[in-house]
């Protein structure tokens, strides 16, 4: 969707990779982790398998590495949407 724009969002590093960044993100983050909000946080959708999250996760950790201005709190919420999904 070309309006989301993902607070981690670094058109620099992702045009540098080579990744298509969505452009705007409405709203923010629920108080309690949802499958939804695990779903969107990872760009994944429907029943991923533990590969599709894993990639994923691995793909997101190293987008917001601190080397490239990363934000500790969207680290943790990219590590509570791995776990989320991975336990669910």
């Amino acid at each position: 969707r070309d309006d989301v724009q993902l607070p981690w969002h670094k058109d620099e590093t992702a045009a540098a990779l080579g990744i298509a960044v969505p452009k705007k993100f409405a709203g923010g983050f629920e108080p309690k982790m949802s499958k939804k909000e695990a779903l969107s946080i990872l760009g994944l959708s429907g029943f991923p398998s533990a590969d599709e999250v894993e990639r994923s996760y691995i793909h997101l950790v190293a987008l917001n590495h601190p080397d490239r201005g990363g934000s500790d709190y969207i680290s943790a919420k990219i590590h509570e949407a791995r776990n989320y999904l991975v336990k669910s």
